[in-house]
């Protein structure tokens, strides 16, 4: 009876130890990950680009943006033009008016006209604002495109495990701190200028041939 019961408690401190060494491995498993979390979160690397100086040295988006402006002064030309010509129109028809140089029905007539002519700038300027609007737009998608190209082109070796942009969203900057050392600005400004550049050179080949 001596050797059972020693046999049987052998047997239960043989299990507990099972347990503690199963119990011991387990936490040893959780902290092994937890450590592997930790350090792989220590070696992330991090760019980001500044988006204001990139736009003010990328020669593709000041090109566009100079067109742009030209076009809408063009565009403002117009309408001042012709708004002064309605203007003077009407004072004149209203001069003529006064001193009885013509008939009610003629005034009637002649400023019915300039209100259909008035109209109908309106209408102009509408359609143009709106044109204006959607270059604005495909500038902005054209520019943010070879952005996303440029800076694919860069990180193809994966030197960097995440690359943020600057600009102002709805909810604030994307990045609110950055390391200097960090900035890869000149660098992607570099890569779509020479782009654009030989862009510009197979152009001009292309047109002299």
């Amino acid at each position: 009876m001596k050797n059972n019961g020693l046999s049987l408690f052998l047997s239960i401190v043989a299990l507990v130890l099972s347990l503690i060494v199963f119990i011991v491995h387990i936490n040893h498993h959780k902290e092994a990950k937890k450590s592997e979390a930790v350090s792989k979160s220590k070696t992330l690397k991090i760019a980001y680009v500044n988006i204001d100086t990139l736009l003010n040295n990328y020669d593709l988006y000041n090109i566009l943006m100079l067109q742009l402006s030209k076009k809408q002064d063009e565009y403002q030309k117009k309408l001042n033009s012709k708004l002064l010509s309605i203007q003077r129109r009407s004072y004149q028809l209203q001069q003529k008016y006064s001193q009885h140089l013509i008939t009610t029905a003629t005034y009637q007539s002649e400023a019915q006209k300039l209100l259909n002519e008035q109209d109908k700038l309106n209408q102009w300027q509408q359609q143009k604002a709106l044109e204006l609007q959607n270059d604005q737009a495909a500038i902005s998608a054209r520019v943010y495109d070879s952005i996303l190209v440029a800076v694919n082109e860069f990180n193809a070796d994966k030197r960097y495990d995440l690359i943020f942009s600057n600009n102002y969203t709805a909810t604030g900057r994307t990045l609110l701190y950055g390391d200097k050392g960090l900035d890869i600005t000149d660098t992607i400004v570099e890569i779509l200028n020479t782009k654009h550049n030989i862009s510009q050179s197979d152009s001009t080949s292309a047109v002299s041939k």
